[in-house]
């Protein structure tokens, strides 16, 4: 995006807020505050939509001809994002956003002109008949009969969950015209007024005690024929049009506004208490709320990549599905965390009237009214548009057919960086592509899995000394030959200035072949490190670890530290002759035994868990007072505990400013963090498409075990929580914030929702495979184990989701 464009938009959005706060009255506000439903009553709604309609915004998605704006798709987003961020009320969809769209595509020019404006003025309120008390999802077995009498329909029938009925004055139905060929067949598409002759609407209160829902009875009910819209029987083309519009659209803004107000709620909850038991509790919620927060992020994110897509002209099959399962599963978990955050309050069952203003001093909070409607309302969001397990047997179908789709393998697709940098874009492609054919696995590769044997899994021979000093591997020279490694770097240091994507497309190149570990330990942290050194040597080392010659490690956790980034407790003592000596013991550090060097932090003053005071020095593994124990890890690569035994270093070998590091630690480890989230993105594209394979070839009591819809069902969860991760890493690798609070916030939030991805996507694959997978047989069970490691390796989920919470609880 131009700046040009990012001004416009911003222009844009002050436009909008400046409309909301001229015209969103208090009232309205109140209701879009105190609705719990899946939008506002008729009353309020329409309000706001005749209000809309004044300034021409009522119908902004709509062709400019009937009375859309001609936005552009991130307007439109700006526009319903404020709009949900103010509190202004939801409108029904079912005229403006469903039948609608199905109008301009299907209708005729008489039923546009007869239909079409009053919707965009609020005259008509329309209701959908869809579901049958016998159909439930399975929208293809509907029996609402309508035989053709003359230039008449005849109805007979009755449908069920029919929001907002009773105060509709049209609706749009699907009956069943014909009983010949599939059940699909013999259905069509009828809008009439729902004032007739025999049509009675009976009231469904719903668990929260509202009245949104009905079941509506059509007894010989007569339309006219100029009531159908596409043809005869055609009706489930029809249908499926706009379904797609139904699943569709932005889900970010409102889990937005409910997060905000359960973020409220949780600061208030305990009071002025600061007891142990109460901090105990609030801790526990706010953990619980770090992690609803990240999805929000990542589903906001999702929503970016329709509008990408949008902008794009490109149509993602499984995006509505997969975000409509996505946005339920959000809406669910928050207002289910209102619940407990409003404790024993919830259970009061009070108008909102009742519950404000009283005077007696005893009022019950209306967020408790609010929550716990909200949670029962919320049960819906799973079901009605085609429920969560309906939206999983598509995505499998998808799935089963045509595997992983390029934008599901291509971590920089589409117009993800927009055109000024589409060459950058492409290169990094085509880097990718190159790095598969390297490793021999992956898109673009004969073998689109891979076997043990590929992934050279064990490395170096078990007689490799405990003293480090291994030989480089071969794969590292050839990636360092293929400018691999040092891509992310300026143009100065032999990169194309690539930065965060490129160290993130890297990763997730690497996955690939599990090859990921030496890369972050030697081109993001202990290349990042000597980046930010002005010394010549330094500079030096940097071009051999970029040409493949060498490695160099990333010496900071310490065997106490426990995820704690600043508990540092290897000294490093100023000599008299202004040498330094450096004393203390690193733990797990990745590479250190191909490495030649390693960045080491070490405290020059100030407290072992204090910011202050620390720096950082590179040190020669072969140096006099190194002591190094090498040993394989777990996941195929290597590294070494290290000790430090009064190791004489120059001042020279320092990076920057000693004391003055922590923010370079802290920037550096932010970075790898986000490169790891991308990682999981590699091992988790090869580990469900080895499990479709699996799925698709292993037979179980006579059928293949794709057949089995409880198998679909975990892999298409899996594949789900990879999108979220997918589009959330995305968005942080190329918007990552300079500011070290945000740019924590947004490294946590990223990590948070790539580590439930690395779990459930291994568990799952394990688990689909069955007994193999629990063998050294598969190379998806070699993927599973380096996603283990990966979700501790800088920090635990918990350690993240804290850090998360930290920022949230500043913000209330």
């Amino acid at each position: 995006m131009t700046a040009r464009d990012l001004s416009q938009d911003e222009a844009f959005r002050a436009e909008v807020r400046q409309f909301l706060q001229d015209e969103l009255t208090p009232e309205l506000r109140a209701d879009g505050r105190r609705n719990a439903g899946i939008f506002s009553d008729y009353g309020p709604g329409n309000s706001w939509h005749r209000i809309l309609a004044k300034r021409g915004w009522s119908v902004p998605h709509w062709p400019v001809e009937w009375g859309g704006t001609g936005w552009t798709p991130m307007q439109h987003y700006i526009f319903a994002s404020e709009c949900t961020l103010a509190g202004a009320p939801a409108r029904a969809p079912q005229g403006p956003s469903m039948v609608a769209p199905v109008l301009l595509k299907y209708g005729t020019p008489e039923q546009k002109e007869r239909w079409l404006p009053a919707i965009r003025s609020g005259e008509d309120y329309w209701a959908q008949g869809y579901s049958e008390p016998g159909s439930g999802s399975d929208l293809a077995s509907l029996q609402c009969r309508a035989v053709r009498d003359g230039d008449e329909y005849v109805i007979n029938g009755t449908k069920i969950w029919t929001t907002h009925a009773h105060f509709s004055n049209r609706i749009f139905c699907l009956v069943r015209t014909s009983t010949e060929g599939k059940p699909q067949q013999g259905i069509s598409f009828l809008c009439f007024d729902i004032d007739l002759p025999g049509i009675t609407i009976r009231p469904i209160p719903s668990l929260s005690g509202d009245h949104e829902l009905n079941q509506v009875f059509f007894d010989d009910v007569r339309v006219p024929v100029s009531a159908l819209v596409g043809e005869e029987n055609q009706g489930w083309t029809v249908a499926k049009y706009l379904l797609v519009h139904e699943r569709s659209g932005l889900r970010s803004p409102s889990q937005r506004v409910r997060l905000e107000r359960l973020m409220a709620r949780a600061q208030l909850a305990f009071g002025e208490r600061t007891d142990a038991a109460a901090q105990r509790a609030a801790d526990a919620l706010w953990m619980r709320i770090a992690r609803a927060a990240a999805g929000v992020d990542a589903m906001q994110a999702t929503d970016l990549d329709a509008l990408d897509a949008s902008v794009a002209g490109q149509e993602p099959p499984l995006l509505p599905s997969v975000g409509k399962v996505l946005g339920a599963q959000g809406r669910q978990l928050i207002t289910s965390l209102l619940v407990e955050a409003g404790g024993p309050a919830m259970a009061a069952s009070l108008s909102q009237e009742d519950a404000q203003g009283r005077a007696d001093g005893l009022d019950v909070p209306e967020d408790a009214i609010y929550g716990t409607k909200a949670y029962l309302n919320d049960r819906a969001a799973s079901i009605y548009g085609g429920s969560n397990e309906v939206q999983r047997g598509i995505v499998w179908k998808d799935l089963e057919t045509g595997g992983l789709k390029p934008t599901d393998v291509n971590l920089l697709h589409g117009q993800l960086l927009g055109e000024d940098q589409a060459d950058l874009r492409d290169a990094l492609v085509m880097l990718d592509a190159q790095v598969c054919r390297l490793l021999q696995v992956g898109p673009g590769t004969a073998n689109q899995g891979a076997t043990v044997d590929q992934l050279q899994l064990g490395g170096e021979p078990a007689s490799q000394p405990e003293t480090g000093g291994w030989p480089l591997p071969a794969w590292w020279a050839q990636l360092g030959e293929l400018g691999a490694l040092s891509v992310a770097w300026p143009e100065a240091q032999g990169g194309i200035d690539a930065g965060l994507l490129g160290h993130g497309q890297m990763m997730y190149s690497l996955a690939r072949g599990v090859k990921a570990q030496a890369y972050l330990a030697s081109v993001v942290l202990g290349g990042g490190a000597l980046l930010a050194s002005q010394q010549p040597a330094h500079a030096e080392l940097l071009a051999r670890v970029g040409a493949g010659q060498a490695m160099v490690a990333f010496a900071h956790g310490e065997p106490a530290a426990h995820g704690d980034r600043h508990l540092v407790q290897t000294r490093l003592v100023r000599q008299g002759d202004g040498s330094w000596h450096l004393s203390g013991r690193k733990a797990l550090v990745l590479a250190a035994p191909w490495a030649s060097h390693a960045v080491v932090s070490a405290r020059v003053s100030g407290k072992d868990h204090e910011a202050a005071g620390l720096a950082l020095v590179v040190v020669p593994l072969k140096a006099a007072g190194v002591r190094q124990r090498a040993f394989k890890t777990i996941d195929g690569a290597c590294a070494s505990e290290l000790a430090f035994d009064n190791v004489s270093v120059a001042a020279s070998d320092l990076i920057g400013e000693a004391g003055q590091a922590a923010g370079l630690i802290d920037a550096l480890l932010d970075q790898a963090t986000l490169a790891l989230s991308a990682e999981v993105l590699g091992l988790s594209e090869r580990m469900i498409e080895d499990t479709l394979a699996h799925l698709r070839q292993r037979t179980q009591f006579g059928k293949p075990l794709g057949t089995f819809q409880v198998l679909q069902h975990r892999v298409t969860e899996m594949y789900n929580l990879r999108a979220l991760a997918m589009a959330q890493t995305r968005r942080a690798l190329r918007d990552l914030p300079a500011d070290a609070g945000p740019r924590a916030y947004t490294a946590s939030a990223t990590m948070l929702v790539a580590s439930q991805a690395a779990t459930e996507v291994g568990e799952g694959t394990v688990q689909l495979h069955g007994a193999m997978g629990v063998t050294e047989e598969l190379a998806a069970g070699h993927y599973f184990r380096r996603a283990t490691v990966l979700v501790q390796q800088l920090g635990s989920p918990d350690w993240h989701a804290g850090r998360v919470a930290d920022v949230l609880r500043a913000r209330v």
